[in-house]
């Protein structure tokens, strides 16, 4: 593994990112690994028209479980994001408590 101190730390997930109904998640930062795909298939609706895109961001799971949740905050544009559990063994993708992260909970390190 990348054990090089000098690496920038993680993107941490956007709060639109965080998984419905688990309150959970609002305590702490969540870094990701991300990964975009471009030149996808043409997407055309209402006399517009790109290739689709998809993010794909990849955590921690806050319960143990495997999940996923897309979105298009753009058009043909997605975010995917998948929570695995096996992620959160490696020590920089661990769930950071807000007031830890910056010394209060107001400002995010490295956001997405």
């Amino acid at each position: 593994g990348v054990t090089d101190a000098s690496l920038s730390p993680p993107p941490m997930l956007d709060w639109l990112d965080y998984l419905p109904d688990t309150g959970s998640m609002a305590g702490s930062w969540w870094p990701c690994m991300r990964q975009m795909y471009t030149e996808g298939e043409m997407c055309t609706a209402e006399g517009r028209g790109r290739p689709r895109q998809v993010e794909l961001r990849v955590a921690c799971s806050p319960d143990k479980k495997w999940h996923m949740l897309v979105r298009e905050p753009e058009f043909c544009k997605y975010i995917m994001v998948l929570y695995h559990p096996l992620l959160c063994s490696v020590p920089a993708y661990k769930p950071v408590p807000r007031t830890a992260a910056s010394g209060s909970q107001a400002a995010a390190p490295n956001t997405t």
